[in-house]
């Protein structure tokens, strides 16, 4: 199916050895068969995108090792028109022309859409079909007179071919300084991890070490009991400590007063001796302090509130 020619878009026909002056306009591209492969290929399939998936493995023997794209046309049942070529090259070609990819419209193969036109010629070469195939050879080949091409009334198919426009950025150098940042990153997670395990084993060490130090039980729950205990405790002391202030607090206010014996066994008593209760009996309010007994010159206070 051929399309009206858009004047708007230049049509330019690359090849290798053409010059072709700067292109500020959209335009679009005809490859000459020097930027891509094509055979003809049977195969029991019926649709264009099914056949697109065994190309790869058609082209196989035929082609050198890298990384190729295709497209295909379908001649008649079972039967197709294949072609291959690489991205890389044909941008490459563009750039080195001095052509902008930014205002490429299409682009499409001179077999496509010059077969109908040949014999004729593009400088220094010629273009001739041989078995219905468009092949470019020297143009001192043909004794005949060929015709320059025209481009200017052509009308084009819809055959156009899609170009990978980023597929030359990841490049050998790009693809070996990725992999060195890629592997870098990965000896520093390395190293990272290496470093957290062997700290981790150090903790794990120093747990065990204290454990068989303080001969401490290794269970979670048996060390929150003991945490549990010793802050009870420490409360206790805490309020002792307290109240040993307290009552030091009035002996202090008595310099005739003596600590003559403390019972610390379950509840904490003091005796003092030379202090009058009355003189006191404010104190051990404030102090929650409670007065046991008075003999003998001698006052007997209970600590109160110590569990």
């Amino acid at each position: 199916m051929k399309l009206t020619l858009n004047k708007n878009i230049k049509n330019i026909f690359l090849s290798k050895n053409i010059q072709i002056t700067e292109q500020k306009e959209q335009y679009n591209i005809i490859l000459s068969p020097e930027f891509y492969w094509v055979r003809v290929f049977e195969a029991p399939v019926k649709s264009k995108k099914e056949f697109l998936k065994l190309v790869p493995t058609l082209f196989e023997d035929i082609l050198p090792s890298d990384n190729f794209e295709y497209h295909a046309i379908k001649l008649e049942e079972n039967k197709f028109l294949s072609f291959a070529y690489k991205s890389e090259d044909i941008v490459s070609a563009l750039k080195e022309k001095g052509l902008f990819l930014s205002k490429l419209k299409n682009v499409y193969l001179a077999q496509s859409e010059l077969i109908e036109q040949v014999p004729f010629k593009v400088e220094e070469f010629a273009y001739i079909s041989k078995d219905n195939i468009l092949i470019q050879i020297p143009a001192n080949f043909i004794q005949e007179e060929l015709e320059e091409l025209k481009l200017t009334n052509i009308k084009l198919s819809n055959e156009n071919i899609k170009l990978n426009l980023h597929q030359n950025i990841i490049n050998k150098k790009n693809i070996i300084t990725i992999s060195s940042i890629f592997f870098i990153i990965a000896l520093i997670n390395f190293v990272n991890i290496f470093q957290t395990k062997s700290e981790m084993d150090n903790i794990d060490l120093e747990k065990t070490t204290i454990q068989q130090k303080y001969k401490l039980p290794r269970t979670t729950i048996q060390l929150n009991s003991i945490k549990k205990r010793l802050i009870k405790t420490d409360k206790k002391q805490s309020e002792l400590r307290k109240t040993l202030n307290d009552i030091f607090s009035i002996y202090k206010r008595y310099p005739k007063s003596q600590i003559i014996h403390v019972n610390n066994s379950k509840k904490v008593v003091f005796d003092i001796k030379n202090v009058a209760f009355n003189s006191v009996q404010n104190h051990l309010r404030a102090y929650k302090l409670r007065q046991l007994s008075n003999k003998n010159g001698v006052l007997r206070i209970e600590v109160r509130d110590v569990k």
